[in-house]
Formats: structure tokens, C-alpha cells, sequence
């Protein structure tokens, strides 16, 4: 998943519209992250929650801490 989808993702949790700009690559960034997540899966971890569900809670959480 890419950061702009998780702030798509986000913004409709939220229902507010954005628009996502990426922005010039700062200097000693990585130019590309790609988690390798397959390790976890043959250690048996499987997610419990999914990622709307866990955004919806959390963002529910930030909401009621203001």
C-alpha cells in the first residue's frame, strides 16, 4: 500500500477530499519502501483487523482525545 492510498484511505474515513502532492525526494531518503511482510506470514501471523477497520478506530481514538 502507498502513502497516498492511506491518505485517500483516510480521507474518506473522515469524509473530507484531498488531494495528494507528492513532494520533492529529500536528501538521504529511501527512494522506494517495500516492506516484505512474508516473513510474518510463515511465522503464522495473520492481521486480526483489517486496514479500514483499524484506521476507523484509530482515527476515532485521536478524534476523542481533542
Amino acid at each position: 500500500i502507498s502513502i497516498a492510498h492511506l491518505a485517500q484511505q483516510m480521507s474518506e474515513i473522515v469524509g473530507i477530499k484531498i488531494e495528494v502532492v507528492p513532494g520533492p525526494i529529500q536528501m538521504g531518503s529511501t527512494l522506494r519502501r517495500c516492506p516484505d511482510t512474508l516473513k510474518l506470514n510463515t511465522l503464522g501471523f495473520r492481521p486480526k483487523t483489517s486496514l479500514v477497520t483499524g484506521l476507523k478506530k484509530t482515527i476515532s481514538w485521536y478524534v476523542n482525545q481533542s
